[in-house]
């Protein structure tokens, strides 16, 4: 090689170099002209978590407990015979709930003179050890109560059966609840916006 080609190939490799570093630092042409203009920032997709967190705060979602008139009282039948109605449980705390201790094939009843069947689930199951339940929800005809009947044993109805009041809707397998304390009926009656309604035995005809 030539010493004139060793000078230009250097010559070439030396002007390579600068290109390189004026594109790189924005030198000469390769300056970046400011428009005046701020980038607009990429919006943040929100996690689920955060969004529910933000929405739920403080709030107490769970219904309210409320007392029911004494014309609603005066219309409830027992949801059993005597002799277990009177064995029932009643949490002092909180009397939104009934339970009762039933021997295996006892009749399981309507308390409304009439209604209808909203909703029914099967092998329910609120903790991995716990028996499987089922639930029936019964509407009152009017549309302004609504029970749930959560079951150890034998649903007999299904979704949309009309009902009327003491009519048998279940049987008690033997057996019971691990989480209401080995029961194997617990009876919640609810209002039209769905809060609680506190219980009594008294409000209870048989």
């Amino acid at each position: 090689m030539t010493k004139s080609l060793k000078i230009s190939l250097s010559i070439i490799a030396f002007i390579s170099i600068l290109f390189s570093l004026a594109f790189y630092f924005g030198w000469g042409p390769f300056a970046k002209k400011e428009t005046g203009q701020k980038p607009t920032p990429t919006p943040v997709q929100e996690s689920s978590t955060a969004q529910t967190n933000k929405t739920s705060g403080n709030e107490d979602l769970s219904p309210e407990l409320k007392e029911i008139s004494l014309a609603n009282k005066e219309s409830l039948i027992s949801p059993v015979d005597k002799k277990y109605f009177e064995e029932a449980l009643l949490d002092q705390e909180s009397p939104q709930v009934l339970s009762f201790f039933l021997d295996a094939g006892t009749s399981i009843k309507a308390i409304f003179p009439r209604g209808k069947v909203i909703a029914v689930a099967h092998n329910q199951k609120p903790f991995p050890n716990n028996n499987p339940f089922e639930e029936i929800q019964l509407q009152r005809e009017d549309g302004q109560l609504w029970a749930s009947y959560v079951i150890y044993g034998t649903v007999l109805v299904s979704k949309g059966d009309i009902i009327e009041g003491g009519q048998q809707i279940a049987i008690a397998k033997e057996g019971g609840l691990g989480f209401r304390g080995g029961t194997n009926l617990s009876l919640w009656i609810h209002n039209q916006t769905n809060d609680f309604m506190k219980l009594s035995k008294e409000m209870f005809s048989q």
